[in-house]
């Protein structure tokens, strides 16, 4: 089987078990290479989000030194632009909607989610991400100039002006 390119991903999680398990599940499954780096901690899978590149973080939502939504949102804060795949045992439909509307791309439960899916999760998640961040770049204003009147107003054309709410004005 031909591979394309390696994805790079983070794992933030504090079960040596649970890492090991993700690890082997994303190497054994079809498709891309899946290069996994493991942070046992919030504090350094962000430190090391600063430092490194990433495609994709693989996030549980029980740290040590986090815990919950407060994870994700310090994950989302730190990258904005490298796609979150929750992978926690919290099988929560409220918690799941709370994180897509912090920022996740996509949400796994632990112990429920084959290798080939969450490999397929792992893909999705990028690809949505580059989607988003393709979209917004459309969206955002392409020059910061200022127009004065000199370059809206042709002198030697009559304006046509419609004045809404003349209070004040003489």
């Amino acid at each position: 089987m031909v591979r394309s390119e390696a994805i790079r991903a983070l794992l933030v999680e504090d079960n040596p078990g649970d890492a090991t398990l993700v690890q082997c599940l994303l190497a054994e499954s079809p498709g891309p290479t899946v290069d996994t780096c493991w942070a046992e901690r919030l504090s350094s899978a962000v430190s090391r989000l600063k430092q490194e590149a990433f495609d994709v973080v693989l996030l549980d939502l029980l740290l040590p030194d986090a815990s919950g939504l407060e994870a994700l949102k310090q994950i989302v804060r730190a990258v904005p632009t490298v796609p979150v795949v929750i992978l926690t045992g919290i099988d929560d439909d409220r918690i799941l909607t709370d994180a897509f509307s912090e920022g996740a791309q996509e949400f796994l439960v632990k112990g429920v989610a084959p290798g080939e899916q969450l490999a397929r999760t792992v893909e999705k998640a990028i690809h949505r991400k580059r989607a988003e961040l393709a979209l917004m770049q459309r969206l955002e204003p392409k020059s910061t100039e200022f127009i004065d009147g000199d370059d809206i107003v042709n002198p030697a054309q009559p304006a046509h002006v419609l004045v809404i709410g003349s209070k004040g004005l003489d």
